[in-house]
C-alpha cells in the first residue's frame, strides 16, 4: 500500500477581527475497533478544520482501527493517506486567519521509521515558506511545534515509505472565542453603568 500524505488544511467561517478561539484536531470521531486501515472519503473536518484530498477517492483518507499495531494513538485514531496524489487546498471560506501551534506526527505504520516530510505554509497576508521535517525514527507520536501565526492554509506531504500518521492538531481561529482586552473594558464599563444606575434607584426617594 502507498503511503504518500499531504495535509491541506481549511478553517471554517468565522467573523473576522474578533478574538482567536484554540482548537485540537484529535480524529477520534472516526475511532473503531475494526481491523483497519479504514476510509475517510478525500475530506475529514474536525473542530473547524477540513483536511482535503485532490484525489476524489472514497478510499483516499484512511485510519487505522484501535486495535492495530500501526495506529500510534491506539486509545483513538489518526489521519493518514493512502495514496501518492497531489492535493488541493480549500481556503477559509470568507476569509480570515488562524495559527497554527503544533501537531503530532509518526510513521504510517509506526514501525520507527524515519523519512522526510514536506511542511508548507501560506499567510493570508502574503508570504509563507515551507522546510523538511524528519519522524524521529522511534515508534510513536512526535510533536512538532511550529507557532505560525496569520495562516490561510498549511500543508503537509511524503513521497517514500516512510510515510506518516498525523493527530493532535493544536490551532487557533482568530475571529471567536474569548474577547480582547478592549472589549473586555467595554463589558466590564458597562456592568459597572448598569449596577450604578440600580443602586441610585434603590437609594431614590419614594
Amino acid at each position: 500500500m502507498k503511503t504518500g500524505f499531504l495535509v491541506a488544511v481549511a478553517i471554517a467561517t468565522v467573523c473576522a477581527g474578533s478574538p482567536a478561539s484554540a482548537g485540537l484536531v484529535t480524529f477520534d470521531s472516526s475511532a473503531s475497533a475494526s481491523a483497519g486501515p479504514l476510509g475517510d472519503g478525500a475530506t475529514y473536518a474536525e473542530a473547524g478544520l477540513t483536511f482535503t484530498s485532490s484525489l476524489d477517492d472514497p478510499n483516499a483518507l484512511y485510519h487505522w482501527g484501535t486495535t492495530q499495531p500501526q495506529n500510534a494513538d491506539p486509545d483513538g485514531a489518526t489521519l493518514f493517506q493512502n495514496y501518492l496524489a497531489e492535493w488541493g487546498v480549500d481556503p477559509r471560506t470568507g476569509g480570515g486567519t488562524f495559527s497554527l501551534n503544533s501537531f503530532d506526527l509518526a510513521d504510517s505504520y509506526d514501525e520507527g521509521a524515519s523519512g522526510p516530510v514536506r511542511f508548507h505554509w501560506v499567510r493570508a497576508a502574503g508570504g509563507g515558506g515551507q522546510t523538511t521535517l524528519s519522524t524521529d525514527g522511534l515508534e510513536g507520536l512526535q510533536t512538532f511545534n511550529v507557532n505560525l501565526t496569520g495562516l490561510s492554509f498549511f500543508r503537509l506531504g511524503a513521497e517514500s515509505v516512510a510515510s506518516f500518521q498525523m493527530d493532535n492538531v493544536r490551532f487557533r481561529l482568530d475571529g471567536v472565542g474569548v474577547p480582547e482586552p478592549s472589549t473586555w473594558a467595554l463589558m466590564i464599563a458597562g456592568f459597572g453603568g448598569t449596577g450604578a444606575m440600580l443602586r441610585r434607584r434603590r437609594t431614590a426617594p419614594g
